[in-house]
């Protein structure tokens, strides 16, 4: 694991005046081109994540499609940990937005993730937001922020801990996370202006925080982003806000414009004062990265888990 705050490197260049080749950029970010067998993949998933569910039902730990929007996708599953509070109250929440380039997937292919963290007395949210072209990455980013502060607001009611709320995402879900943590929420509502911060850390995987270079893709297709959607959109361009703590992860096997995308962002919100974690994900691919979430002892997990303030 990299600490980039405990280690400060050399500045890094500001990948805004970065141009790709329309084919370079396409081989770099197509990452289901990338790992040819990810339709096995993702059936894997969806077994795994509907035996997970049908275990959290039995057990009366799940509660499933909580509407926190008004839009139909805007529901999210909110997995309870098998031991009730501590002390302090509630118990920490990881809150998980998927992958998909904003327009594919859904949350109910990675409920298995939830296992380790319910079993160390984290509770798991895991979230749905509207895909894209139904909106934009903008709109995307907008329910995201609905989520959180709704979780915000319910955690007396649910049993959460409001101290201990950490966001997590895969790819399109590591863009969202570093826009929740760039959001100044006391000025979207004075009601959060108590929450200092409100989000106690994040962790992004496999994230793509620079959103110019999809523009020359087939991801864009769906996306509909310009230069200025794409810039506005990209948490690199945003400055963190205080106290900010960031995991960033990459699978060793992902294109080099993955590395470069968490490397130029990491260094440069640690400039910025943010407390950046690197940790390195040997061997695996786009997909097999946002496992290492799940898996009991990585240092994935354990780095997630003290983000959420809880012994690992």
């Amino acid at each position: 694991m990299t600490d980039y705050h405990a280690s400060p490197s050399a500045p890094a260049a500001d990948p805004a005046g970065t141009t790709m080749a329309t084919g370079d950029a396409e081989r770099a970010y197509n990452a289901r081109a990338a790992v040819p067998d990810h339709p096995a993949i993702f059936a894997r998933w969806a077994a795994e994540a509907a035996a997970a569910r049908a275990d959290f039902t039995r057990s009366g730990r799940f509660r499933p499609a909580i509407v926190y929007g008004r839009r139909g996708d805007q529901v999210l599953d909110l997995v309870m940990p098998e031991t009730g509070p501590g002390a302090g109250g509630g118990v920490p929440v990881l809150v998980f937005f998927h992958g998909g380039y904003w327009q594919a997937m859904s949350r109910e292919s990675f409920t298995q993730l939830a296992r380790g963290y319910v079993a160390r007395g984290v509770a798991v949210a895991l979230v749905d937001y509207t895909l894209a072209p139904a909106t934009t990455v903008a709109g995307i980013v907008e329910e995201a922020r609905e989520a959180v502060a709704l979780l915000w607001r319910l955690a007396p009611a649910l049993g959460l801990d409001r101290r201990r709320i950490v966001v997590a995402g895969h790819s399109a879900g590591g863009q969202i996370v570093g826009m929740l943590a760039a959001t100044d929420w006391a000025a979207r509502d004075p009601a959060l202006a108590v929450a200092a911060p409100l989000i106690a850390g994040g962790v992004a995987i496999s994230g793509v925080f620079d959103l110019e270079p999809l523009i020359a893709t087939s991801i864009n297709a769906k996306l509909g982003l310009d230069v200025a959607g794409a810039r506005a959109a990209s948490p690199h361009r945003l400055a963190p806000q205080p106290c900010t703590r960031l995991v960033l992860a990459v699978g060793g096997d992902e294109s080099s414009e993955f590395h470069r995308q968490s490397r130029d962002f990491g260094r440069r919100w640690q400039a910025a004062g943010a407390r950046i974690d690197m940790i390195d994900l040997p061997g695996r691919h786009h997909m097999s990265a946002v496992e290492a979430l799940g898996e009991d002892d990585h240092p994935l997990m354990r780095a997630t888990l003290r983000l959420l303030g809880t012994d690992d």
